[in-house]
């Protein structure tokens, strides 16, 4: 909501947000969360490198990469920790009955 009078920040040279962080304080997980947050990433991204700001975030895939870095990310943290928490516990819950 405050993109523009963030990237106006005197000093302010790169951006950077966590998708996955994005979506918990969203509440919302898995399909919903990309169709409610993806758009507003990308946007954040494009329009930040337009700004000229370095823009970083983390990534899960190749894929993520790939479709950041067209959007004009420079940097990338490669996080699968939360990913791998969760599919953990979806699993073990999947092994109970009911």
């Amino acid at each position: 909501e405050a993109l523009d009078q963030i990237l106006m920040v005197e000093g302010c040279q790169m951006m950077t947000f966590g998708y996955q962080d994005w979506c918990a304080d969203s509440g919302l997980f898995g399909e919903p969360a990309r169709v409610h947050i993806r758009p507003k990433a990308d946007q954040l991204v494009s329009r930040s490198a337009k700004a000229g700001k370095t823009v970083t975030t983390v990534v899960s895939t190749p894929e993520e990469a790939d479709h950041y870095a067209g959007l004009g990310a420079r940097m990338f943290l490669v996080g699968v920790d939360i990913s791998m928490k969760r599919q953990a516990l979806a699993d073990r819950i999947g092994q109970f009955p009911g």
